[in-house]
């Protein structure tokens, strides 16, 4: 089996384990007074699904710290994706999406640089927003890439992750 199959397969296998689907993937409309806040639900199965990763760059975790930077690496690791046959290019999975997190990430790099917003809101707010990223790459998202191509800015990407609900389900 081809090295592509292999994490294909274990990326399917990580979904099924880490994810369940919040009334059949729609969102919180059919859910009254479910989410007044935002619109779309998804549920986390497990809490830190990157706790085992260990490949993230040096320079994520000096800036980002070491829970960050597995989280960016976990999102790197889902949303691109090598042809077996050694193609030079990477495939992106749903590339507004990732390309999202990629300007939020040079978004709040910049504001750590220029002393614009201490470590903890770092910490809080692209950690939300890179767990909401890891869980829309297993759902049905065509509705908040759409919204997220017309988010320009980094409060408009904001917003648009804001409008989306983690709920956790541990068993």
């Amino acid at each position: 089996m081809k090295k592509t199959s292999k994490t294909l397969a274990g990326m399917v296998l990580l979904a099924m384990t880490f994810f369940t689907p919040v009334s059949g993937n729609k969102h919180s409309g059919n859910i009254p007074n479910e989410n007044p806040k935002g619109k779309f639900v998804f549920v986390l199965t497990e809490n830190t699904p990157w706790k085992d990763i260990n490949d993230y760059t040096k320079s994520d975790m000096q800036l980002f710290g070491k829970e960050l930077a597995q989280q960016i690496c976990l999102i790197d690791h889902t949303y691109v994706l090598f042809s077996a046959n050694n193609d030079s290019r990477p495939s992106i999975i749903k590339p507004v999406i990732y390309g999202a997190v990629n300007k939020m990430k040079q978004y709040y790099k910049e504001a750590i640089r220029k002393q614009k917003i201490d470590s903890d809101q770092v910490n809080d707010e692209f950690g939300k927003l890179l767990i909401k990223a890891y869980v829309c790459y297993y759902e049905e998202t065509a509705e908040i890439e759409s919204l997220l191509s017309e988010a320009k800015t980094p409060e408009a990407i904001k917003q648009v992750f804001d409008c989306i609900e983690i709920k956790t389900n541990r068993q």
